[in-house]
This record gives C-alpha cells, structure tokens and sequence, in this order.
C-alpha cells in the first residue's frame, strides 16, 4: 500500500506539479488518515460495545 501511495504520489508531481500536490492530494491524505483515526478509535468501540452489551450499559451509566 505505501508503494501505490508512493508512485500515486510521484505521478501526481509529475503530471500536476507542486500545486496539485498541495491543493488535492495532501488535504485527501489528511482526510484518509484523519478518517481512519475517528473510525477506529471513536466509532468503532461504540459499535462494538452495541453489538456485545447492548444499550444496557449506556443505560445504566
């Protein structure tokens, strides 16, 4: 995956120049990483805690 980062990265560059590079890819980077980071670690064990506990332990916090 880092190696299809890598050459997306330098056929941006390429064909773009610097600009696109600021102005698209590295926001969609952030987004990505960002995106993931939220997912994993805030929706994720809610989800799980809904599907193992149920709303009871929300309930009776």
């Amino acid at each position: 995956m880092i190696f299809i980062a890598f050459i997306w990265k330098l056929l941006t560059l390429k064909i773009g120049g610097l600009k696109v590079y600021e102005n698209v890819m590295v926001p969609i980077a952030m987004g990505i990483f960002f995106g993931s980071f939220v997912h994993w670690f805030i929706i994720f064990p809610i989800l799980f805690q809904f599907r193992f506990w149920g709303w009871t332990p929300l309930i009776k916090a």
